[in-house]
Formats: C-alpha cells, structure tokens, sequence
C-alpha cells in the first residue's frame, strides 16, 4: 500500500504539548507533565473549552476545543483514552483508570493545597462527564510529512493512531525501561516501514522516541 506523505501547517499552539487529531478532526492536547497543566489551561484554554484527567494523583490535563460549541461521542472517547494512556497509571501498574471530563472554567486555582487537585493546585468545580475503565494504553509512531526530512514522531490513543501515523506500535503497562522500549519500538517501526520508506523512517533516533514514552514501567502490546 502506498504511504502519502502529508502537509502540515507549522508552529500551531498544540506542538507545545502531546496531541493526536481525533477521528472526527479535532486537536487533542495533552500537557507533558502536571507541571504543564499550568500552561495549558491558563495560555491556550478558552472557558468552555473540554478538559479531561484522569482519576489518580498527578494527572496530566488533556484540552479539546470545541467546533460550534460542541465535540463529538467519539472524540470525548479519544480524549478520555488519551488522557488514560498520559497518566501516572503506568507507574502505578494500573491497566485502567477512570476518566473525568469538565469544562475549563470549572477548574480553578487553588489556595489550599490540601483541596488542590495534581501538583499545579487546581479545584474542580460542579458537575463533571465520568468514563470508567478506560484502557492505559498509547500509540507511538511515526507520519511522513512532506518538507521534513525527518518523521514525525506521534503519539495517540489506539482507536485514533491508525489514522495519525504511518507507522506504528501500542504500548502497554509493562516492566520495561525507557530506553529499551525505545529501542524496539524503533526496530519495530523499521520494519513495518518496508523497503521502500526505511530510508526515512531510519532517521529516528532511540532518544528521539524517550520524550514520547509514558513511563519506565511499559511493554509492547
């Protein structure tokens, strides 16, 4: 099957953090760390803008903008897994975890550490969109982009990385370090490039894929 290379518009505000594009097109924004959730919110979250995390203690936000002022079942889904698949539930050895989902400007800062959510002194207020047991897990591949002589480097939920990367291989909760998942995720992805994008896909360094991996307790799924 042919692989296309694709264009993509540089320097948008959601390269800051992890993101995918949903199945129905939106930008899902993940921060990297709690300590991001700061910027993500305070910068780039507009008030009814959908923010998801996931239920255990230092939870990385995830942002969804809505189109016409709504986001559709199937990207709530994304964002959830996403959000699941970006929590300290691999430190935790946690295969699922509860999601919430709430709108931005139900999240405050707080001034009482002790009813602050995550390491960023948030509150969340009201009522909030629950997803039970969402899977951990996370998509790691690479998309050939035209004008870079590089692959990028993706990371998405498994019902959206499919459709985000080329080539690709889904983590699970696991016993394995940072750097020697990196390296069979890239032997994995060289091989499933073939002959004839192997070129390209040989450019990605191991330590290129360290940024992108979750925890140091994953496995191949």
């Amino acid at each position: 099957m042919e692989r296309k290379f694709e264009r993509v518009e540089p320097n948008e505000w959601f390269e800051n953090f992890r993101w995918f594009e949903s199945s129905e097109g939106f930008k899902v924004a993940a921060a990297k760390s709690p300590d991001q959730n700061m910027l993500l919110l305070e910068r780039y979250g507009d008030p009814n803008d959908l923010v998801f995390y996931a239920d255990i203690p230092n939870s990385r936000f995830v942002l969804v903008k809505p189109y016409r002022g709504k986001v559709d079942d199937q990207t709530r889904k994304e964002a959830a897994e996403f959000a699941a698949g970006n929590s300290d539930a691999w430190n935790r050895n946690l295969t699922h975890v509860d999601v919430y989902c709430t709108t931005k400007s139900q999240i405050k800062k707080s001034a009482d550490p002790s009813k602050a959510f995550g390491s960023a002194s948030f509150i969340i207020f009201g009522n909030r969109e629950t997803f039970k047991d969402v899977d951990v897990r996370l998509g790691i591949g690479v998309k050939l982009i035209q004008g870079e002589k590089i692959p990028r480097i993706v990371c998405a939920p498994a019902s959206a990385i499919k459709q985000n990367a080329h080539f690709y291989v889904m983590l699970k909760p696991g016993m394995r370090s940072v750097p020697e998942i990196a390296s069979t995720i890239r032997n994995k992805i060289f091989m499933k490039a073939g002959d004839r994008y192997r070129v390209h896909v040989e450019k990605i360094r191991e330590e290129m894929l360290w940024d992108y991996i979750p925890s140091s307790m994953v496995e191949i799924s």
